[in-house]
């Protein structure tokens, strides 16, 4: 029979460092802070190193640990300059949260060579390179750990409005995270994926035609209501928590039992 830890503890994060991708705002924000309440310290990492370190003075305002980093994820020594940032600190990383990644909205007759390979290096090849970090420092040092990546609905169902440029590479995060979570079991590193649905984010906001969905019955899922950034992060709380100790190689659904009004690809193009 194996001892009874209680829930306190299981969700606890006290001590743990954790790294989040494009987290100046948005879903990465959201995952930050609640990584922060339940006790870790956190890098807020982001291209945009103003509005990171505002979001990490917010959070260390608030109580929290937190401290902010410039990350440009499309550039693999950037990652390098992450790394050698943590090990100058001594930092282990047991936390890596891939959030950092885009929306583009283009029909598949649209795109050139050039759309394509962002969309992919910005989702899923960045993805790869926080994991490979992450997962290096958690085996040199001999550190269990846990590596989160966000996919999409987008990369895990098939629906009429995700570019195809988006929908693959996010597919390929949500692969990405299974055939790494068998890999690097025998490390102890669990990798785990959400599969978040339609976010309203202040990105959304700032989108034509993607903040057309806010308050569209069409995007309105089953639940009733549309999901806000906080409704991911208290996923990925759970996903990186010991609540979680034995799940990996999984990518969980976040997306409010779906939204079961979207309309075909022939009545939105008549729009």
């Amino acid at each position: 029979m194996t001892s009874h830890t209680p829930v306190s503890e299981l969700l606890s994060l006290k001590d743990r460092v954790a790294v989040v991708t494009g987290a100046a705002e948005g879903i990465g924000a959201g995952i930050a802070r609640r990584l922060a309440e339940a006790g870790a310290k956190v890098w807020i990492t982001d291209i945009d190193i103003d509005r990171a370190a505002a979001t990490a003075a917010e959070l260390v305002e608030a109580g929290y640990e937190a401290e902010a980093a410039e990350l440009n994820v499309l550039e693999p020594d950037s990652f390098a300059a992450l790394e050698e940032s943590l090990r100058s600190r001594d930092l282990v990383p047991t936390i890596w949260v891939n959030n950092a990644g885009s929306y583009p909205k283009r029909a598949a007759l649209e795109l050139t060579a050039t759309d394509w390979d962002r969309a992919q290096n910005i989702n899923t090849r960045s993805a790869f390179l926080g994991a490979q970090v992450a997962g290096r420092m958690m085996v040199e040092a001999s550190t269990p750990g846990v590596i989160l990546n966000l996919s999409s609905i987008a990369g895990v169902r098939l629906a009429p409005a995700n570019p195809i440029d988006y929908a693959t590479a996010k597919a390929g995060v949500a692969m990405l995270t299974r055939n790494l979570g068998v890999e690097w079991g025998k490390y102890g590193i669990r990798v785990v994926g959400l599969a978040p649905g339609f976010v309203v984010t202040p990105g959304v906001r700032r989108t034509p035609g993607v903040n057309a969905r806010i308050g569209n019955p069409a995007s309105v899922p089953a639940l009733g209501r549309q999901m806000v950034e906080d409704d991911v992060a208290k996923a990925a709380l759970f996903l990186v928590s010991e609540m979680a100790a034995m799940i990996s190689s999984e990518i969980l659904v976040v997306d409010g039992g779906g939204a079961w009004n979207l309309e075909s690809p022939s009545t939105a193009a008549n729009r």
